[in-house]
C-alpha cells in the first residue's frame, strides 16, 4: 500500500508541474493570438484571460490522468516483490 501511495505522489507531482506549465503557456498563447488577430487583420477581439477555463481544464486533466495511473498502479503493487523479480 505504501508503494502505491508513493507512485501516486510521484505521479501527482509530475502531473502538477506539467499541467501548470501547460495552463500558463496556454493562457500566454491565448493573449498572443488575441493580439495578433487584433493587429494583423483588425479582428474585433475581447481581451480577457480565461483563468476559470484553464483551472477547470487543469483539474479535469489531472484527475483523469491520476485515475488512469491509480488503477494499474494499485494492481501492480499487489504483486509480491519476490514474484515480480523471479527469473
Amino acid at each position: 500500500m505504501e508503494l502505491w501511495r508513493t507512485i501516486l505522489l510521484e505521479s501527482l507531482l509530475l502531473l502538477a508541474v506539467g499541467c501548470l506549465t501547460g495552463a500558463v503557456l496556454g493562457l500566454y498563447g491565448q493573449q498572443l493570438l488575441d493580439r495578433a488577430l487584433a493587429n494583423v487583420i483588425n479582428f474585433p477581439v475581447v481581451y480577457s484571460v480565461a483563468v476559470l477555463s484553464a483551472v477547470l481544464s487543469l483539474a479535469i486533466v489531472a484527475a483523469a490522468a491520476l485515475l488512469i495511473i491509480a488503477i494499474p498502479g494499485y494492481l501492480a503493487t499487489g504483486v509480491p516483490p519476490a514474484v515480480a523479480l523471479q527469473d
